[in-house]
């Protein structure tokens, strides 16, 4: 999260970052991320096992059985 924040930052992994957290503050979290990260032009990769949540934070998605 704090690298977000960084100005030379181009690109960020998410992975699971919201997992253990409620889903009001979940909300919170991806909102505040994503209008920061697309202010600055700033790549998102998440990964997640929430389909509900890629749905809402994802423009596109790639998904992977093992």
């Amino acid at each position: 999260m704090v690298r977000a924040l960084i100005p030379s930052t181009q690109f960020l992994l998410c992975d699971e970052i919201s997992a253990p957290l409620d889903l009001l503050t979940q909300q919170q979290l991806w909102q505040a991320l994503l209008r920061h990260c697309k202010a600055r032009h700033i790549g998102v990769l998440v990964i997640s096992h929430d389909r509900a949540l890629l749905n809402q934070v994802c423009d596109r998605q790639v998904r992977c059985d093992c």
